[in-house]
């Protein structure tokens, strides 16, 4: 719930990615708390323009993917698609 209610927040296109994009930026700021979320400044501007290619890639081509591995590849994926499965 606290992970939510700071994407609403500090996220004003928070609410209206679909459920399973929301899952994808309330799970990294889980991972990586409001304040890492916001440094990937890169990805941010692509969901705002809804360029779900590039903020994959974006997610994928950072420090935090090679920390949580294949967990960054899964929500890449889910961000790319907008579909859970």
């Amino acid at each position: 719930a606290r992970c939510v209610a700071e994407a609403r927040r500090d996220f004003a296109w928070f609410d209206s990615l679909d459920d399973a994009r929301q899952l994808v930026i309330v799970n990294m700021v889980f991972n990586l708390g409001i304040a890492g979320m916001k440094q990937f400044k890169n990805m941010i501007a692509d969901i705002e323009g809804k360029n779900w290619e590039n903020a994959a890639k974006e997610m994928v081509n950072s420090r935090w993917s090679s920390q949580v591995k294949g967990r960054a590849i899964e929500l890449a994926n889910i961000m790319r698609s907008g579909r859970l499965t």
